[in-house]
């Protein structure tokens, strides 16, 4: 028994020395662009954050007059319950989303720099919480009872009932709800880039975060020289990023 039990930690010893030893330059390399990318998008994505907060302005009121679905909203029946619905919905979360841009806004140029890399985890809780809002904004327009022209009378509010005991609310609430969340995703990865601005925003915030932008890819690929290289190429890798990080410290 004993026996078979120290065979078996030398099979064991035997196999983690291979894995740290290992050379497998093509998977370190196919990885290590993959990092790469992930680090730009991260980036990319808090550069549009930055901007959004100084320049996201939710759409003129006048979409409610001229667009559809919204210009249904004096239609008869089911489709003025349509964009009436719709109105609320959209309004409600393009003013939650306008708040929450508005908090984040900072103008201290190292506050910036944070907000850059820590902007994209607000988006990816935005991203979750999207449809979530979308859904419960709609509701709330299915049941907003008012005499203003966008909220519903009591034709509405009974389409509204009825709609929500034959389970097709549910199912409306849920599709504007991912409809909102394709928004969100729209103006957080395109919108910033389709104009100069926000264009030149990107080239700044890359330019003035290359050395962090830097680290990370360094660290990043440091870790991959672990898992799929040879340990002591690694460890050159360690040494190397040490000296020239205290290079730089002490020629700044």
């Amino acid at each position: 028994m004993n026996t078979a039990r120290r065979r078996k930690l030398e099979r064991d010893k035997e196999y983690r020395k291979k894995a740290y030893n290992q050379n497998d330059p093509l998977r370190f390399g196919i990885n290590t662009m993959m990092d790469l990318v992930k680090i730009i998008v991260w980036v990319l994505i808090g550069a549009n954050i930055l901007y959004l907060t100084f320049n996201y302005c939710n759409p003129s009121d006048i979409i409610y007059d001229k667009s559809w679905p919204y210009n249904m909203k004096n239609s008869n029946y089911l489709f003025a319950w349509f964009a009436r619905t719709l109105i609320t919905s959209w309004h409600s979360s393009r003013n939650i989303f306008k708040s929450i841009l508005d908090y984040m806004r900072v103008t201290k140029p190292w506050k910036q720099n944070a907000l850059v890399f820590l902007g994209p985890v607000v988006a990816i809780l935005s991203v979750v919480l999207a449809p979530i809002i979308g859904f419960f904004t709609t509701f709330y327009g299915a049941y907003r009872y008012g005499s203003d022209s966008c909220n519903h009378g009591i034709i509405g509010i009974i389409i509204s009932v009825i709609l929500f005991f034959t389970g097709l609310l549910f199912i409306f609430s849920s599709i504007v709800g991912v409809l909102q969340l394709f928004y969100l995703l729209v103006v957080l990865l395109i919108i910033p880039l389709t104009t100069d601005k926000g264009l030149a925003n990107v080239s700044n915030v890359f330019y003035e975060n290359k050395g962090k932008i830097s680290l990370i890819f360094a660290i990043f690929t440091i870790l991959n020289a672990f898992k799929y290289l040879n340990q002591k190429i690694g460890v050159g890798m360690v040494v190397a990023l040490v000296l020239t990080t205290i290079y730089n410290i002490v020629s700044s």
